[in-house]
């Protein structure tokens, strides 16, 4: 077992079940052989055409200037913003007290306005 020299044995020719039963896995073997191809194939397009395909502007790329987006000027001091998707949340510090506005940042457009007065 140490030194095992297997090309001196001859193969001894299979009885015909053991040659039926070897052609039935060969081919069972062909056919997973080839499912497994597709998947793979299918996969690696889908994350090529995912990568490769262009739609215009991404929904991350938004504009700089917020203020050139927003229709009324941001009157007082920004005080904190929060991201959700493709809207952001404002919040300022006016005279009158907190001003939340919620713009879309892919259009520009305020959807909602919040004014929070309140006395101390």
């Amino acid at each position: 077992m140490s030194n095992p020299n297997f090309e001196d044995e001859e193969e001894k020719p299979l009885d015909p079940a053991a040659e039926r039963l070897q052609a039935k896995l060969k081919g069972l073997l062909l056919v997973s052989s080839l499912i497994m191809g597709l998947g793979l194939t299918a996969v690696l397009s889908a994350i090529i055409y995912r990568v490769v395909k262009d739609d215009g502007e991404p929904d991350w790329a938004t504009r700089a200037n917020i203020e050139a987006l927003i229709e009324d000027p941001l009157t007082g001091d920004i005080v904190g913003t929060s991201l959700d998707g493709s809207r952001m949340a404002i919040t300022l510090r006016t005279e009158k007290g907190l001003r939340v506005l919620v713009v879309d940042v892919n259009s520009g457009s305020v959807q909602r306005q919040v004014d929070l007065i309140g006395q101390r």
